[in-house]
């Protein structure tokens, strides 16, 4: 990178001119006397400089909170003091800092201190940021770590920032390196990934290939582009993702950040899947707690007039209807569809109770399904011999809304 690298501790008797800027990032956890660090680099800096600070936040450490975000907090025989935004603030004051910002991201804390007072610009930093990670995508040997490393990240951020033509920008410039090193963007990994070592990957892929295809595929999926085509590039960004972390692991290292990637590209496979018809993707989706998508599954696959698969997904766990929580109109449409798939059943207590569940979750106002899903609960009624029942329950709801069918009406009579 061209840059004046020293690998060497920094003590006392190396403290140098002072410093503008001392940036130390997630480093004071590791440290058994983050005190003594903290007034060694108060001896460092300028009367005007600012130190900028990350360490996890140790008030993420709850019983709810999950497990992966747990042990990267912990990281137990790794950190060995933890600070809250409230320690954190006392140490810097106490070290000599006289003006301190503390902020906090998901799980960790960004602290920034100055002996003169600060003046933060909030928000210039992304951009200043994403523009020097173009300018150095750019100044890189196309191909190189830099310049895939630098294409990418600007990549995976400007999509973020909902920045698209940056992104386009940025997938050409991590496309044109891909193929200068690789001869050409990969559309499958070869095996010998799945177990390779880190040198051994970094020859076969580059390493920030899942963040890169991850960014890529959700830009265009913003854009308007149809899940299905974008099943492809979702599973490579998988499989890559989770090639590097097992990769980390053979050194007795984690990417949190990779995991992730491989997680969501894997969720995200699975709704392009289940989007493109595929009833197999719905059960997986399930399991992950995406219970939205597998009732649009479910909605699909009965309107598709594909029962046997509609009722592996409910036995699957889907359950007889939507739960609470779920958007109003997909409560709506999955209560109607379990209806009708009882009803093609026979399964008459099952479809009363789901076009039952419906009648309550359809407004005062017309409504599409009102008049089906009543002609659905006024044959399961009958389907139980419940006949009187089912004629004063369609008095009522004639009685209150306009424009009954026919063949309802018929009942009345």
């Amino acid at each position: 990178m061209g840059l004046d690298l020293r690998a060497d501790y920094f003590t006392e008797a190396q403290l140098g001119a002072p410093w503008d800027v001392i940036a130390a990032t997630e480093l004071i956890e590791h440290l058994p006397d983050p005190p003594a660090y903290l007034r060694l680099m108060r001896q460092t800096i300028a009367p005007d400089g600012v130190m900028l600070l990350t360490t996890p936040d140790a008030a993420t450490i709850t019983p709810g909170q999950s497990t992966g975000k747990l042990v990267s907090a912990l990281a137990v025989g790794a950190h060995l003091v933890l600070q809250t935004g409230e320690s954190l603030t006392q140490a810097l004051h106490a070290a000599g800092f006289a003006h301190v910002r503390i902020m906090r991201d998901e799980t960790g804390l960004i602290a920034y201190a100055s002996p003169a007072p600060l003046a933060l610009r909030e928000g210039a930093g992304r951009g200043i940021y994403r523009a020097y990670l173009a300018k150095r995508a750019g100044d890189c040997v196309p191909g190189s770590d830099t310049q895939l490393g630098f294409a990418g990240r600007g990549l995976f951020d400007a999509t973020i920032d909902g920045d698209y033509d940056a992104a386009d920008a940025a997938w050409a410039a991590f496309h044109a390196g891909v193929v200068a090193r690789f001869g050409r963007m990969p559309e499958a990994l070869p095996e010998a990934a799945l177990q390779a070592k880190l040198p051994e990957l970094s020859a076969l892929m580059p390493l920030g290939l899942g963040q890169a295809l991850f960014a890529r595929a959700m830009s265009r999926l913003a854009r308007g582009q149809a899940r299905p085509g974008l099943q492809a590039m979702f599973s490579l960004s998988a499989q890559a993702a989770r090639a590097l972390c097992q990769a980390m692991e053979q050194i007795s290292q984690r990417d949190p950040f990779a995991e992730n990637i491989a997680a969501l590209s894997q969720r995200e496979a699975l709704l392009c899947a289940a989007e493109a018809g595929d009833a197999a993707a719905l059960p997986a989706l399930l399991a992950q707690g995406e219970v939205a998508a597998a009732w649009r599954g479910f909605v699909g696959l009965v309107n598709a007039g594909r029962r046997e698969e509609a009722e592996a997904l409910r036995a699957a766990g889907l359950g007889d209807l939507p739960p609470e929580g779920l958007e109003l109109g997909l409560r709506q449409d999955g209560a109607f569809t379990a209806g009708m798939l009882a009803l093609q059943s026979q399964d008459f207590p099952r479809a009363v109770s789901a076009f039952a569940a419906l009648r309550l979750l359809l407004p005062e106002a017309e409504h599409p399904l009102r008049w089906p899903g009543l002609r659905g609960e006024i044959i399961g009624l009958f389907g139980l011999e419940r006949g009187a029942e089912a004629v004063a329950l369609l008095r009522q709801i004639v009685a209150l809304h306009d424009g009954a069918p026919e063949d309802l009406l018929q009942h009345l009579g």
